[in-house]
């Protein structure tokens, strides 16, 4: 409702927690602590929605049968069905990304609760990938080749030579998930690990410091700098910390393990601002609590408190009851990059799957981690399973 005149209203309300604590002011790791210990003083008296059941299994089939028969989801090129990026979207080439992202958690939940709808999708998203790989460089292609010719340049990513770090990163981290988990398809098997030669001499290249934008051909950096003065993607080392990680489970090689070991370095010095994108950064966490359950060094364990820190203070701790958010769920939303606030779908499940697979392993492996970040993200999985069906078609 409209403001009235010579009204008081309260349109901010702030909580401050004093901290009495000596805390080293230069180490990030007790400020983490002091932060979140005081964030869940305050996290008591917030206003939150109401729980309750959601049947999140029928939306997911729900979804299944829209992905598989509404033809604005895909494109026919040459002999193979892609994934559009987004409904109708035929301007533009097909994206291994997209592939990628939807073969894993489609293949495990096929495991499960599959039908003949999810068998076709991963055999059509398992032939598909295959057309993004180039042979001449051993590497995986943002951009379907066949199509590159569509790029239309409006945008800076779009040339068919530009390479966004982590978009180079993902397929290969998603393979990798999944021949760990049994998947099984020869060719991809081949693409997979004839990539990690060019991802290891593309790390060595950038010192393991991910730029945004590079030329896949050269390693040419096109752009390094996201916000003013902060180098590039800092939390994409923690893809190719779990993508080799993957690898030494799946190939068994022990070069991938130090690779690994090597890569984390960088990682393990991270600080406040060591978010670039938010699901990424839930993924640095997750390669560094893998490798401790490896190699067991507390700094493995500090610094992968410190990224789930970042993900947890770069959420929306508020419950929206107005104006278009009056009747879906809004509490503890998560911010996709830092200033940008809106929410979206990929970030929110990415993070909520991590997040689960991060709990099975301090669980698993009896990790000491921060009482406080354990609360947090197990609030953040609560309250995110109240909001997932707002992002479905039904809704």
């Amino acid at each position: 409702h409209p403001l009235k005149r010579n009204g008081k209203y309260t349109i901010n309300q702030s909580y401050v927690v004093l901290s009495f604590e000596d805390s080293n002011v230069q180490d990030v790791r007790s400020n983490n602590d002091v932060y979140m210990h005081s964030l869940r003083k305050v996290y008591a008296s917030l206003v939150k929605p109401e729980l309750k059941k959601v049947d999140v299994l029928d939306y997911a089939q729900k979804s299944l049968h829209d992905l598989m028969d509404h033809r604005g989801c895909w494109k026919q090129v040459d002999s193979h069905s892609y994934l559009n990026s987004y409904i109708n979207n035929y301007d533009t080439p097909p994206e291994s990304m997209v592939q990628a992202a939807i073969l894993k958690p489609l293949y495990l939940y096929h495991r499960d609760f599959g039908n003949s709808h999810s068998e076709q999708i991963i055999a059509d998203l398992s032939a598909n990938l295959t057309s993004f790989y180039d042979e001449e460089i051993n590497a995986t292609h943002r951009w379907l080749p066949a199509e590159s010719f569509k790029l239309s340049f409006e945008e800076e990513h779009m040339r068919s030579y530009i390479m966004d770090s982590w978009y180079l990163h993902y397929p290969l981290l998603q393979l990798g998930f999944l021949f760990e988990q049994g998947f099984e398809d020869p060719i991809l098997r081949k693409q997979f690990e004839k990539s990690l030669l060019y991802l290891r001499q593309a790390a060595k290249e950038f010192d393991d410091q991910w730029p945004i934008f590079f030329n896949i051909y050269t390693f040419e950096i096109l752009k390094k700098e996201g916000n003013p003065n902060e180098y590039g993607e800092k939390d994409t080392a923690g893809l190719f910390v779990l993508t080799m990680l993957k690898a030494y489970h799946t190939l068994h090689k022990e070069v991938y393990l130090k690779e690994a070991i090597r890569a984390a370095e960088k990682l393990k010095k991270t600080d406040f601002d060591g978010l670039y994108q938010s699901n990424n950064t839930a993924y640095a966490a997750e390669a560094l609590l893998e490798l401790y359950t490896l190699k067991p060094d507390n700094t493995y364990l500090a610094a992968a408190e410190i990224y789930i820190g970042n993900v947890i203070r770069n959420c929306a701790l508020w419950d929206m009851k107005y104006g278009n958010a009056k009747e879906r769920e809004t509490f503890f939303s998560l911010f996709p990059l830092k200033e940008t606030l809106y929410v979206a779908a990929f970030e929110e499940h990415e993070t909520v799957a991590i997040f689960h697979r991060i709990l099975h392993l301090h669980t698993k492996h009896k990790i000491p981690f921060s009482e406080n970040i354990v609360f947090f993200m197990t609030e953040y999985i609560k309250y995110a399973l109240l909001r997932m069906p707002y992002y479905f078609p039904p809704l």
